[in-house]
């Protein structure tokens, strides 16, 4: 069923797998607030996602609030047979997945393993409202990395006071 109105406050791991997964398989997730979540990952931070067995109906997502995020990448361990799982972003739109507003702030990322975009939109997921402001990420590898990658749809994208070290992916912002 539905779910609504929910604050996630206060997330601290190490090399862990992720902090938050929200998962529709239809139902709406709505009024979601992530926020205080410190640490490095290494398969994603935050992920919007779709559950795969039911590929007919798309994931329902709409006032979500990610904020005051101090994360990075982590190498996967190899003793779990993730590896491929280290080229997901860190704040991840994944799958068959309509959004409607979405709210990414302050989010801060000093990156010294994986190259990966900090927030990716995926196809064929749709983003109504995408707002990200007052975020940060310094890379410290010796290759770029893309701060935002828009491969599904963003109908209307507002980027405020964003500050990077990398490439800007965000033609398809509209």
């Amino acid at each position: 069923g539905n779910i609504t109105d929910v604050d996630i406050d206060g997330i601290y791991a190490d090399y862990c797998h992720s902090a938050v997964r929200l998962l529709s398989t239809g139902a709406d997730l709505k009024r979601i607030t992530i926020r205080n979540v410190h640490g490095n990952f290494y398969t994603y931070v935050v992920g919007l996602t779709h559950f795969f067995r039911d590929r007919k109906t798309r994931g329902v997502f709409d006032d979500i609030s990610i904020s005051d995020v101090f994360a990075a990448k982590a190498l996967s361990p190899e003793s779990i047979g993730v590896n491929s799982r280290t080229n997901y972003p860190p704040i991840w739109v994944q799958g068959p997945v309509d959004v409607g507003k979405l709210v990414i702030s302050n989010y801060n990322r000093d990156e010294k393993c994986v190259p990966v975009a900090s927030i990716r939109v995926d196809e064929p997921a749709s983003v109504d409202q995408l707002t990200v402001r007052d975020c940060r990420m310094r890379n410290l590898l010796d290759r770029p990395i893309p701060f935002l990658e828009a491969k599904g749809r963003v109908r209307k994208g507002v980027l405020e006071n964003v500050v990077f070290d990398g490439e800007w992916n965000a033609r398809e912002l509209r």
